[in-house]
This record gives structure tokens, sequence and C-alpha cells, in this order.
């Protein structure tokens, strides 16, 4: 009985880790687009975003 409850928190706990570091990931990503002078960097920089974005939804 105890188990369930333990495994439920441990979940919870990474979901909650997990979106606050992913929206940080998408700021800093768009930050760098918007003002990176490259357009090699930015082109890359895109790349990153997308995948950030599909991976999200992934999971």
């Amino acid at each position: 009985m105890i188990l369930i409850p333990i495994n439920l928190l441990r979940i919870n706990a990474k979901i909650y880790i997990k979106i606050p570091l992913i929206i940080v990931l998408n700021n800093i990503l768009l930050y760098m687009q918007n003002y990176a002078p490259y357009l090699k960097y930015r082109y890359i920089l895109s790349k990153l975003s997308n995948f950030i974005h599909l991976s999200q939804l992934c999971n």
C-alpha cells in the first residue's frame, strides 16, 4: 500500500521538474534565435528548438 503513493510522488516530481526546464530551454533558445548574429547559428538553434518542441509532444 505504501509503494503506490511513493511511485506516484516520484512520477509527479519528474513531471514538475521537467516542465520548468523545458520552458527555460525554450525561452533561452528563442532569445538566442532572435539575437544570433550569424545565420548559421540561427539555423542550428531553430533546428534545436524544433527538436525540443517535438520531444515535448512525444512526452
